[in-house]
């Protein structure tokens, strides 16, 4: 829904005019590319910074998954998760420049369920690495 609502607000003028397609904000287009920019490079950065303990999903049953290395350095000195805040301010700035309904819900809904995601992320890192998360989850926050 997310998807198409800003390909048919991109292309199409009687979307556009329609009540679905109808912008609910006035926001000036550069500042979603402003906005858009940071939360690429910020994301790539946060992936990029955590070297070779990044991963994709929690896949106990790989023999060499092990324990994953805990990365409190960098960006990771100041979120927890910075590259789900980063993929949210990315997903905010390409919705700015389709501000309808059909893109705003979809776009909350996408960042509750990443929430959910990083709430399972977490369960997954105390049960791995214990005391150690722990005390990383104490001095630094979730998302900022």
């Amino acid at each position: 829904i997310w998807a198409c609502s800003v390909i048919a607000f991109a292309l199409s003028p009687s979307f556009r005019a329609s009540w679905a397609g109808a912008p609910l904000l006035d926001i000036p287009p550069w500042i979603g590319w402003a906005v858009g920019l940071v939360g690429l490079f910020g994301m790539m950065g946060a992936q990029a910074s955590m070297g070779r303990s990044f991963r994709v999903g929690q896949d106990d049953a790989r023999e060499d998954a092990g324990d994953p290395d805990l990365v409190t350095t960098g960006i990771y000195a100041y979120s927890r998760n910075p590259i789900y805040l980063f993929s949210f301010l990315y997903i905010a700035a390409i919705t700015s420049w389709t501000p309808c309904a059909l893109a705003i819900l979809p776009a909350l809904a996408t960042g509750a369920l990443m929430h959910r995601l990083v709430l399972c992320e977490e369960a997954y890192m105390v049960d791995r690495l214990g005391a150690e998360y722990d005390a990383y989850r104490s001095r630094v926050r979730r998302y900022l």
